[in-house]
């Protein structure tokens, strides 16, 4: 059973940052799935990933890189909203 919901107005934002583009994000990416399926459930997870969409954004860029120079982490946060969720 879920322990978090989520308002039907809202979205969950991931985000995964690695250094080098030698560095593989797939497990960070996995972690951030798995923790959307065991804490807001299945018909969550179902909504954020509708035909093969991924809800997860990934950086390839050295982590002194200023926030607002992270094209991945800057799209989202001009798209979130109030009430949304960011798992990083």
């Amino acid at each position: 059973m879920p322990e978090r919901t989520l308002l039907p107005t809202r979205t969950i934002y991931g985000y995964v940052r690695v250094s080098t583009a030698g560095q593989n994000p797939e497990r960070q990416v996995h972690s951030i799935h798995e923790y959307v399926r065991e804490h807001y459930g299945e018909e969550v997870y179902k909504s954020l990933t509708l035909g093969g969409s991924d809800f997860v954004t990934v950086d390839k860029i050295s982590g002194t890189t200023a926030a607002t120079d992270r094209d991945g982490l800057a799209s989202i946060l001009d798209r979130i909203q109030p009430h949304d969720v960011l798992i990083t």
